[in-house]
């Protein structure tokens, strides 16, 4: 069963997380008005928006990405991730 979860800091503005187990979701480029940091926990998946073209991903990464930024953060295909 997939899990997608949001959530924002009521001490830390301008923070957000994001929690998705065994996704298959994939997102369009899109950009937030905070900045993130994922941990691949487990799986891999692929970011698109990074200056030298689209990184693979797997467990044990750590992506940051600054508020405004534009992006997309996919698991591969076949393969669910946990971000």
């Amino acid at each position: 069963m997939a899990l997608l979860e949001f959530g924002r800091s009521s001490h830390v503005s301008g923070l957000e997380a994001r929690r998705s187990c065994r996704g298959n979701s994939c997102y369009r480029l899109h950009f937030h008005d905070t900045f993130s940091i994922g941990l691949i926990q487990e799986g891999r998946s692929t970011l698109t928006g990074a200056l030298d073209g689209p990184i693979g991903l797997e467990s044990g990464d750590v992506v940051v990405i600054p508020a405004g930024h534009v992006h997309a953060c996919n698991p591969e295909k076949g393969h669910g991730s946990t971000i």
